[in-house]
């Protein structure tokens, strides 16, 4: 993108020489004014200043001051962290949620209880009640045609694994 990219020379180039002053930094307006040409508009550099501050790690925003540091941003590093924590952290919460129902032995009057199946074969096909408790990544989405636990409650009691 020509304009994020102009942007962030302004940026670069403007807050230089602030980096060991009390107001470090160069103010979007002077940063939209080391961008513009005759004929564009200004406000895309003000959405390119945008998006640089919300993805550059290296970025940082006061107000209405942007300039580069030598250490990642804290946006940056908790935008990061939480990516990381989503990919990673949701798996291992989810299989910590299910680890702790299963500890739980008492089933009062059921047959069985069944933590998480992966299928329907995890579950004994006969005539007594069980409990079927879905994985926290299988949720109930209302008002939709491919609902994880809709889809997997179907599977559930319309077949046993493979048989019908």
């Amino acid at each position: 993108c020509g304009a994020a990219r102009k942007a962030a020379r302004a940026v670069f180039l403007g807050s230089a020489p602030t980096v060991r002053s009390p107001h470090r930094g160069i103010e979007a307006s002077h940063v939209k004014l080391g961008c513009a040409v005759p004929g564009e508009s200004v406000a895309t550099y003000g959405d390119a200043l945008a998006r640089l501050s919300d993805r550059a790690t290296y970025l940082y925003v006061n107000g209405d001051r942007y300039w580069y540091g030598l250490s990642p941003s804290i946006s940056r590093v908790a935008r990061d962290l939480t990516d990381r924590w989503l990919t990673t952290g949701i798996v291992e919460l989810d299989a910590a949620i299910c680890d702790a129902i299963r500890r739980e032995r008492d089933r009062g009057d059921l047959a069985g209880v069944h933590v998480a199946p992966s299928s329907s074969a995890d579950i004994d096909d006969d005539d007594r009640v069980r409990l079927v408790i879905l994985a926290p990544g299988k949720p109930y989405i209302p008002r939709t045609e491919d609902s994880p636990a809709e889809l997997l409650a179907r599977d559930i009691v319309e077949r046993r694994g493979s048989s019908p």
